[in-house]
């Protein structure tokens, strides 16, 4: 808050007269229709009220439901003809400063026309005042007058005081106590004693300046809320410059109770509708009615609403990959919390503390409702792990700091009043992207984040990507992981978008319905609608009118860089294409090297040195008439596909890490254009950066010829966790489509295949190794070949291969796999996970319009006789060895 001046203050000053017009007082004006505070002992001997302000003369009005004569407080009314100039009342909780008294001491009248004022070097509560020591006449027979303020306070009252280092004259008392570096009047002067002075605090009328609407510390909270909510309320579109609101766009979310998605690289391979899906499929008739009940009990302990995980636990790590809605969660928390508490604390009212305790993410109605003071509000604070990862004090200190710069409106009342928050547990410490954090800063930060926890109870939710996350980040912190979308949050998702954008839509062939079957019919980008971000880039192309839906996940990105470069800029100024190849060129150059240096979040300084360096390099320029600065400003503002970070302006970052992934493997691709082996060789020094084996997936699929690199990758030499063979499946999944291999991929089937049977043989090794089987799992579902090695794998001598193979099949959805489980002889179909696998399988193609496939008995080739016999030989073998065992021990 900007600094309150004694020129200012001057404006609402007051003198109080007596009878004869001579001043014996002082006041303030402190609402601008006409409110004024004084002394009670300032007028306890008048006959009448009556006030000079701004040079005219008011008769003014006792108003005795605001006034305290038991701490020394009259509040008066004059009725002004227009505004009155109020103070600005300030409550800070800390006083480390001077202050200067003003009023209207007689003594100095002659001198000092307009008032006078005294300087204090500082300011320190004191131990409570009497009241009645002030006032000269204490025996109520001896007051000549019978108004109702002719009244004496009782003889023991006393009030909250501060005391002033510095002597005020007589007829000062009334008037106003300014602290110029805080912005307001932290006090009523009363009187002085010795060579000291001392001041009625707002403390002690806090009832009255609320009921006038007043209270300073309730309002600078309310007013800090409000700024919070009013932060948080609402999200940008990409295909318009109008911001949405964010309760109306958002889907609830659920989450895993237990870590499920632990893999090494991030992919949307190894998401499926999760417990949710077995519900269903166990639900199908004719199915065993206890095992359905089990499973349904399980699906309940494993995957819950949000709501519900939050209500139960007072620390949380969210975990999910890019775009899952890590911190539009947090978001949607702050302002949640932040109307809620606001709401509260303007009502006065807040649940009773007794019975049934709230828990920190929630709170309950029912029972006796008593006042929410400011003590009780929560504060919601979302900040970045990176920004507290970089402060040099504790977090204790660091959090008000990033919020005063945050919040530059925050008064210093708040700031104060939040380090008190913090130390009471009174805060929702809301910490996004534990990711973006270097490695090298992480276990400092954890050091000193739980050392705070430790000291201070304040609950807490942080988010990180799955991939980089080695655990127990926060003590004893709950870790879940998002959910993605089920088809049924998919297709609620797609009809809000649509309900929100029908202003935007200028063609009428497009609705939501006729996405919802784009998808269906697009299996390939099935799986990119699981992810709210890039559900959202397929929501904002489709709507585009004349566009077709980009079948594979780096078209997407490229059609929506497109369209933001284009029709979707924000000044409504349409790039030619080749001024968009320019800005996609500069873009790649600073995605690649900010990734080159580990960094997602960078300076305004180091964004202008980069884009500086770009363009001093090249031999022709492309932006011949704009300076860097009027680049960072399109970039940001026009295009939007670089962001500020937070409201200093001060730091940016990618619109979202997956569009930075996506401009590195942009800038890979056109090295291989401009020299293919400097290109390969360039991406060869990724190989080993798993950081970047996303950005490696993306560059095959914008490659022209995507085997190059699939080929590097092969004869690398590899580790023992076949890390580069690995990546390399994953790069074939990414350019074949429907079991069909696409361009120049086709021409090396030998390779392909020996890619597949290397990594089917890994996989035969280790078959529970969940980020093997990620990999086998998408393979399958693009290249026959996989799924007919685990065909095979059914009947495979070891039964954990036969029990992972089923699981894997029923995961790719394979109708030939169906089909043989059911009629090869060789398969035990009544093994427990050959058995559950073919029913998932039977029900997923009946849920995608092809027929349901009865599996009657008389078409399963396996005798189940000879089942039973060879069921009963495995336990009598198993007891035979169970007793040589103990026999030779």
């Amino acid at each position: 808050m900007s600094n309150y001046t004694l020129d200012e203050l001057r404006k609402s000053m007051v003198k109080i007269l007596d009878s004869k017009g001579d001043t014996v007082g002082s006041g303030f004006i402190i609402r601008a229709d006409g409110y004024l505070v004084t002394c009670h002992h300032v007028i306890y001997l008048l006959d009448a009220l009556s006030v000079e302000y701004q040079g005219k003369v008011y008769q003014a009005e006792w108003c005795e439901n605001l006034s305290n004569l038991e701490v020394d407080i009259a509040i008066l009314k004059i009725n002004v003809e227009s505004l009155a100039e109020a103070v600005p009342i300030i409550n800070p909780r800390q006083l480390s400063t001077s202050v200067k008294i003003y009023g209207f001491p007689p003594a100095k009248k002659a001198n000092f026309p307009e008032g006078f004022d005294v300087f204090s070097e500082s300011i320190r509560p004191s131990a409570p005042l009497n009241v009645v020591s002030t006032y000269k006449t204490r025996n109520q027979n001896e007051i000549k007058f019978n108004n109702p303020w002719n009244k004496l306070p009782h003889e023991n009252s006393t009030f909250s005081s501060h005391k002033l280092d510095a002597k005020v004259e007589s007829g000062s008392s009334g008037g106003a106590v300014l602290a110029e570096d805080l912005g307001g009047v932290v006090g009523v002067i009363q009187c002085s004693k010795s060579d000291a002075s001392y001041v009625i605090r707002w403390d002690n009328l806090l009832d009255s300046l609320d009921k006038l609407g007043l209270e300073p510390e309730k309002n600078a909270v309310c007013h800090f809320l409000a700024d919070i909510k009013e932060y948080f309320k609402d999200i940008k579109l990409f295909h318009t410059q109008e911001r949405v609101i964010l309760k109306k766009r958002y889907i609830p979310i659920q989450v895993t109770l237990q870590r499920k998605y632990k893999h090494e690289i991030e992919t949307s391979w190894t998401y499926t509708e999760g417990e949710a899906e077995f519900k269903r499929l166990y639900a199908m008739k004719g199915f065993d009615e206890e095992l359905q009940k089990r499973k349904e009990e399980e699906t309940k302990r494993v995957v819950v609403d949000w709501e519900e995980a939050k209500k139960e636990n007072q620390k949380i790590m969210v975990l999910a990959d890019p775009g899952m809605g890590k911190s539009t969660l947090l978001r949607m928390e702050a302002g949640l919390i932040a109307r809620e508490q606001r709401k509260k604390l303007l009502r006065n009212l807040s649940p009773s503390r007794g019975g049934e305790q709230d828990t920190p993410f929630s709170s309950r109605g029912g029972g006796v409702r008593s006042k929410l003071g400011v003590n009780d509000v929560i504060f919601p604070l979302f900040l970045r792990l990176s920004d507290l990862a970089e402060a040099k004090e504790e977090i204790i200190d660091a959090i008000p700091r990033i919020i005063e710069r945050d919040y530059q409106k925050i008064t210093k009342s708040i700031k104060y009043l939040l380090k008190d928050k913090l130390k009471n547990g009174k805060c929702f410490l809301l910490l996004d992207a534990l990711d973006e954090v270097p490695q090298e800063y992480r276990l400092r930060l954890k050091q000193r984040l739980n050392r705070f926890l430790r000291t201070y109870d304040c609950p807490i939710i942080c988010t990180s990507r799955i991939v980089g996350y080695s655990g127990a980040f926060v003590d004893s912190a709950k870790e879940v992981e998002i959910v993605p979308f089920s088809q049924k949050q998919t297709e609620a998702y797609i009809q809000i978008w649509f309900k929100n954008a029908a202003d935007y839509i200028k063609d009428d062939s497009v609705s939501a319905e006729g996405l919802i079957v784009e998808i269906q019919n697009k299996p390939q980008i099935a799986g990119l609608a699981q992810n709210p971000l890039l559900l959202s880039l397929l929501c904002s192309l489709y709507q585009t009118k004349g566009l077709t839906l980009p079948a594979r996940r780096a078209q997407v990105y490229e059609k929506a860089v497109d369209y933001m470069l284009s029709q979707w800029r924000n000044d409504n100024n349409r790039l030619f294409s080749e001024n968009v190849i320019a800005k996609k060129k500069l873009l790649a150059e600073l995605a690649y090297n900010f990734s080159s240096e580990g960094k997602e979040v960078f300076s305004r300084d180091e964004l202008h040195n980069r884009i500086e360096t770009y363009l001093n390099n090249q031999e022709t320029r492309d932006f011949q008439n704009k300076t860097t600065e009027e680049l960072i400003k399109e970039l940001s503002e026009a295009d939007g596909i670089i962001q500020k970070l937070s409201r200093n302006e001060e730091q940016y970052l990618f619109l979202h890490r997956t569009f930075q992934e996506y401009f590195t493997a942009y800038y890979l691709n056109q090295a291989i254009r401009n020299n293919q082996s400097d290109g390969i060789a360039l991406a060869k020094k990724l190989f080993w950066e798993y950081d970047f084996h996303e950005t490696l997936t993306l560059l095959v699929s914008l490659m022209k010829n995507p085997m190059l690199l699939i080929e590097a990758l092969f004869k690398e030499k590899d580790d023992i966790f076949q890390t580069l063979l690995l990546l390399a499946g994953r790069c074939i999944v990414e350019v074949q489509q429907n079991g069909e291999a696409s361009g120049e991929i086709s021409k090396n089937p030998e390779l392909i295949a020996k890619i597949i049977k290397k990594i089917y043989k890994f996989w035969r090794r280790y078959p529970n190794a969940i980020f093997i089987e990620s990999v086998v799992v998408a393979l399958g579902k693009v290249n026959l070949r996989m799924s007919q090695e685990l065909i095979a794998a059914l009947k495979d001598s070891e039964s954990d291969v036969k029990y992972y193979a089923a699981s894997a099949l029923g995961n790719i959805g394979n109708a030939e796999a169906l089909n043989k489980i059911i009629r090869l002889s060789e398969i035990d179909i009544y093994e427990d996970k050959i058995f559950t696998s073919a029913r998932t399988l039977a029900v997923r193609f009946s849920k995608q319009k092809e027929s349901f496939i009865p599996v009657y008995p008389e078409l399963v080739r396996f005798n189940p006789i000879l089942t039973f016999v060879k069921r009963r030989l495995r336990v009598f073998r198993y007891r035979v060895q169970k007793l040589v065992n103990e026999y030779q021990r």
